[in-house]
């Protein structure tokens, strides 16, 4: 059973998503409602695809936006304290726990046909951020390699969930406009990239050559997050990390300077 904590959905057995939106204050819940709204004008336009070369297309544009939100979600909740990387794993597999419920629930809606796709596409999802959080867990301490690998594959990602969350708008908002083939095309797409995903991930924990990998010492790693803050965006990483951790860059329009050098924040902190 799906039921609603605050705007959100969650199984009502999933005590791990239960406890972590519990937890949040007021301001944060709502900072997520901003995001999420903004997910979903980012997605809208996915569900206006009828073919996949549209829907293709319709993803160049939606990716970039759809990823300096998430990564604005991802900020929200480890500011909240989840900083163990076992707690950010639990919540996103809680996460896709609560895409399926919601599916279920709602199959009529959604069709078995499409039910068996999105169900096949979370199991994929989930395997590969099992092998993600292994090798996170093994690049201690962070690893170049590791980081040009996840940036390599960044968008193929990013174009599973924002599929995979037009998706989902439509299970919690029947109303919304779209075309009857959209939602088959959105899960094909996300199965597609989240096995694509899984296969890169197996492929390179299984395959990398110890030569591939750099590490870096604490020092070395904050003047690369330095130097990558002053070419990309003519800031220091350390005032860079102030504006990023006091919100300034939340519902600002796209950057890809910001959202490159947000993604080594995890070499310095």
């Amino acid at each position: 059973m799906v039921t609603m904590l605050g705007s959100f959905p969650v199984v009502e057995d999933d005590q791990a998503l239960r406890r972590l939106m519990e937890s949040l204050s007021k301001a944060q819940l709502d900072e997520l409602d901003t995001v999420g709204e903004g997910m979903v004008s980012a997605v809208r336009p996915l569900l206006l695809a009828e073919t996949s070369q549209e829907l293709d297309l319709r993803l160049r544009h939606t990716i970039p936006q759809f990823l300096r939100l998430k990564m604005q979600l991802f900020a929200v909740l480890w500011n909240d304290g989840i900083t163990e990387l076992a707690a950010l794993e639990e919540a996103i597999l809680s996460g896709h726990s609560m895409v399926r419920g919601l599916a279920e629930e709602r199959a009529e809606r959604l069709g078995q046909e499409n039910l068996a796709i999105l169900v096949s596409a979370l199991e994929s999802a989930n395997a590969h951020n099992a092998r993600m959080f292994a090798m996170v867990e093994q690049a201690a301490p962070v690893s170049l390699w590791y980081q040009h690998f996840l940036m390599s594959i960044t968008d193929v990602i990013t174009a599973a969930d924002s599929s995979m969350f037009a998706v989902l708008s439509v299970l919690m908002d029947d109303s919304l406009p779209r075309h009857d083939s959209a939602i088959t095309l959105l899960l094909k797409k996300a199965d597609e990239c989240y096995a694509r995903v899984d296969d890169a991930f197996s492929k390179e924990r299984l395959s990398a050559p110890p030569s591939k990998v750099y590490s870096f010492g604490p020092g070395a790693a904050r003047e690369l997050f330095d130097y990558e803050a002053r070419r990309r965006l003519g800031m220091s990483g350390d005032e860079f990390l102030k504006r990023w951790h006091a919100g300034e860059y939340l519902g600002k329009p796209e950057d890809q300077g910001v959202t490159q050098v947000a993604l080594l924040i995890p070499l310095v902190e």
